[in-house]
C-alpha cells in the first residue's frame, strides 16, 4: 500500500510539475505575443534546434542570423482592437458600449490592451474581469496555434532559457 501510494504521490508531482510548466510557457508566450508593437527593450524568439524560447534585450547586443531562429510575433494594433471589440460585442446588454468602444479605437501601438486598464479602474466593468482575462487567453492561443502551424513547431515541448548565448 505504501508503495502504492509512493507511485501516486509521484505520479501527482509530475502531472503537477507539467500543468506549471505548460502555465508558465502560456504565460510567457502571452507577454511576447502581447507586448506593445513599438516596445524596443527586448525581442522574443524561438530556437528551433534546441527548442527553447529565450528574450534578447537591447542591452544584450546579439545578432540573430539563423533560420532555426524565428521572432515571436506580436499582435499588431488592428488584432488588438479586433479582439477587444469582439469580446465587448459578446456581452449582452452592454450599457457602456459606445464609451467603451471608443477607447478601444483610441489605443495606439504604445499599450497591450485598453480593456486589461478600463476594467480594472472602472467599479461597474470589474465583473467582467475574469471574462475577459478567460476570452483574451482564448484569442492568444489562436495566435500561438498560428504561429506553431506557419513555423512548424511544436512549443508544448520547448523550454524557457533565461538568457541568450
Amino acid at each position: 500500500m505504501k508503495m502504492q501510494n509512493d507511485v501516486d504521490s509521484a505520479v501527482s508531482f509530475e502531472i503537477n510539475n507539467l500543468l506549471y510548466m505548460t502555465e508558465s510557457l502560456n504565460q510567457w508566450l502571452s507577454k511576447a505575443i502581447t507586448l506593445p508593437e513599438n516596445y524596443n527593450e527586448a525581442k522574443y524568439y524561438y530556437d528551433k534546434q534546441q527548442s527553447e524560447l529565450f528574450v534578447v534585450t537591447k542591452n544584450d547586443n546579439v545578432l540573430i542570423n539563423s533560420t532555426n531562429i524565428v521572432e515571436i510575433p506580436r499582435l499588431t494594433l488592428k488584432e488588438r482592437i479586433a479582439i477587444q471589440m469582439d469580446f465587448i460585442y459578446r456581452i449582452e446588454n452592454f450599457r457602456p458600449f459606445d464609451q467603451v468602444a471608443l477607447e478601444i479605437k483610441k489605443q495606439d501601438t504604445s499599450s497591450t490592451f485598453v480593456l486589461d486598464n478600463l476594467l480594472l479602474t472602472d467599479r461597474k466593468l470589474n465583473l467582467l474581469i475574469d471574462y475577459w482575462s478567460e476570452f483574451k487567453m482564448e484569442q492568444l492561443n489562436y495566435a500561438i496555434n498560428d504561429f506553431e502551424d506557419e513555423h512548424d513547431i511544436n512549443l508544448k515541448v520547448a523550454k524557457i532559457r533565461n538568457s541568450y548565448s
